[in-house]
């Protein structure tokens, strides 16, 4: 990808400009880029595909992320993570926390199993694996009061990224204190509630603020835009009238970009100017640019508005 950045486009749009400078000032075009030359024009949107979603496996920060892990299919699958497990502190076996994973609502067909005896269950589990912790795999009464259990091959996929995902959350803690999200790799988002926020605001907010900054350029403190307005909340979240996620240095699938990170600033439409000015103000955003309010789910839409049709020009001050 290196040998094209320097390329510069010779027509359309973005003409006389190298690679690399529209991909880093207007990656949200990368859809409506056309060239005279197709030849051209394909190379180019292929260095911006790379550009804007390189390989997470070459990320030094995420080589030993537990979701990178081929093991971890079984649990990407069905978006679990090795915490269906947990610490038993009276006699240091693994226990099922299959309680607390899904709702009551929601499609286990796919996750968990049924009218199995306890014998016939634990046969099917990894030996070595359960070795490993202690040589014990604790399903209380699951069996006996004829409850679900997860899949075997799910349990199997947790204790084998069971000790890999407590070693990012404890390196993740680390980022979190200090203020760096960029640097997050187990979670999608840090919250609110995990840095301080006592306050229960906006309990049923009917949208969000959604604020976009680089998370992968490094300034000469290691700190990235993302970075530098998480510590401004940070700064001032004992005075916050509004509840908020940052996302992380984990790839989603629902990003635009993976050099991007996001702000999320949930509100509803009765304060959603206010709490916009005072995110503008707290986060320094940038002036004479348009922001979009999005309904927080679509129950929430009237009339048919689409969930970004409200927007918000915020002129210079």
């Amino acid at each position: 990808m290196e040998k094209y950045e320097n390329r510069r486009l010779k027509d359309g749009r973005y003409q006389g400009l190298t690679y690399k400078f529209v991909a880093e000032k207007y990656p949200t075009f990368i859809h409506n880029t056309y060239h005279k030359d197709k030849k051209i024009e394909k190379e180019f949107k292929e260095y911006l595909k790379d550009y804007l979603y390189p390989d997470p496996l070459k990320d030094p920060f995420l080589k030993d992320a537990w979701y990178l892990d081929p093991r971890a299919k079984p649990l990407i699958k069905r978006m679990l993570d090795p915490t269906l497990l947990y610490d038993d502190d009276l006699d240091g076996c693994v226990t099922l926390d299959w309680e607390d994973m899904l709702d009551e609502d929601e499609d286990t067909s796919n996750v968990k199993i049924t009218n199995t005896s306890k014998e016939e269950y634990l046969s099917k589990l990894d030996q070595t694996l359960i070795n490993q912790w202690h040589g014990k795999v604790n399903i209380g009464v699951t069996i006996e009061d004829a409850m679900f259990l997860f899949q075997p091959e799910i349990v199997n996929s947790a204790l084998a990224l069971r000790k890999k995902y407590i070693e990012n959350k404890k390196a993740d803690m680390q980022y979190i204190q200090s203020g760096r999200p960029s640097k997050v790799v187990t979670d999608y988002y840090v919250y609110s509630r995990e840095v301080g926020m006592e306050k229960n605001l906006n309990s049923k907010p009917t949208g969000k603020w959604c604020l976009f900054f680089d998370k992968t350029n490094e300034n000469e403190d290691g700190l990235t835009d993302l970075d530098i307005r998480f510590q401004l909340l940070l700064n001032t979240i004992k005075n916050l009238n509004f509840s908020f996620k940052v996302s992380t240095r984990r790839p989603s699938v629902i990003a635009t970009s993976y050099r991007s990170g996001v702000i999320i600033v949930y509100c509803s439409e009765d304060d959603r100017i206010e709490i916009l000015f005072q995110a503008a103000d707290i986060l320094k955003l940038q002036r004479n640019k348009k922001y979009f309010w999005k309904m927080h789910t679509s129950k929430y839409s009237k009339d048919g508005i689409n969930s970004s049709d409200f927007q918000y020009y915020l002129k210079a001050s």
